[in-house]
């Protein structure tokens, strides 16, 4: 055994085991009782041995001892099923790759998710990495609604913030020409390095909304259900100060949708949709 390998001795670790399996079975025994279970399948442990391991759980508060017999403490097990729980959920949690993920020529990945909500905040979480990084290009991209001013005013504001703080900015296009949408235009142009400009003419967003970070290209694809929601709302509001945005959170964001994004590097495609794009803004 070499200094660095820690010790672990099996045989303890197996009769702690055995003594749980015994007392999971029967709610209460006394340590005889449970050194005479133990000992129907096995014959190696002693009662010294079992009786000492006994003083180990309950000392640990794994067992408590009441008028002479032993049981499994309650508080330990519900420590135990929380603990179980965690371990459920974190299997059941996707670890989504980061934007340095995608640097590499041709890397490409699909992603589904369940609403609209965690898709839009792993997008954000993309945008993030690269605004806060140096950069060759300006961020770039393509909606049909401008809709985080909307929802998460506070954080954009913050966003907004830091942006202006660094000297950083970037380029955005909507092809959704309503007050909503105005009015979100005029929120992301408190930072005179964001560009904004509505295009009604514009296909692209009707099919998905698109970022271009560099060479990497994000593509989110709203279900035609949600869309038509979205639009619903944006066409019947006739100011911000219309929308509840509660509502419209739940609605919108939280709705079960199945939305799929993709993320793909390729440079010569990131550089048609960024010249596209940056063409709008040398038109005027």
């Amino acid at each position: 055994m070499t200094r660095d390998t820690p010790y672990v001795d099996v045989e303890s670790k197996n009769l702690r085991t055995a003594i749980l399996d015994v007392l999971s079975k029967e709610k209460s025994l006394s340590a005889k009782e449970i050194f005479e279970r133990i000992s129907i399948n096995n014959k190696t442990y002693t009662y010294p041995a079992v009786y000492k391991t006994l003083k180990m759980l309950t000392r640990e508060r794994k067992l408590f001892k009441q008028s002479r017999k032993l049981s499994v403490s309650p508080e330990w097990i519900k420590e135990l099923k929380q603990f179980i729980e965690r371990l459920e959920k974190n299997a059941d949690a996707i670890i989504l790759p980061s934007l340095e993920e995608f640097q590499d020529e041709n890397a490409s990945a699909t992603f589904f998710f369940k609403n609209y909500e965690e898709a839009d905040k792993y997008r954000k979480d993309i945008q993030w990495q690269f605004s806060k990084e140096k950069r060759e290009f300006p961020y770039c991209a393509y909606y049909k609604h401008f809709k985080s001013p909307v929802s998460q005013s506070g954080k954009i504001l913050f966003e907004i913030k830091y942006l202006k703080d660094k000297k950083l900015g970037g380029f955005l296009v909507g092809s959704s020409d309503t007050p909503i949408d105005r009015w979100c235009s005029k929120f992301y142009m408190r930072n005179p390095g964001i560009f904004v400009k509505i295009v009604p003419t514009l296909k692209i967003a009707d099919i998905c909304e698109t970022m271009i970070l560099g060479d990497v290209v994000v593509q989110t694809y709203i279900p035609e259900n949600l869309s038509k929601n979205i639009e619903a709302i944006y066409k019947k509001s006739k100011s911000i100060d219309s929308i509840d945005v509660l509502e419209f959170y739940e609605k919108i964001y939280k709705a079960p949708a199945k939305i799929k994004m993709v993320i793909f590097n390729n440079k010569n495609v990131a550089q048609i949709l960024r010249g596209q794009l940056l063409g709008y803004f040398k038109k005027n």
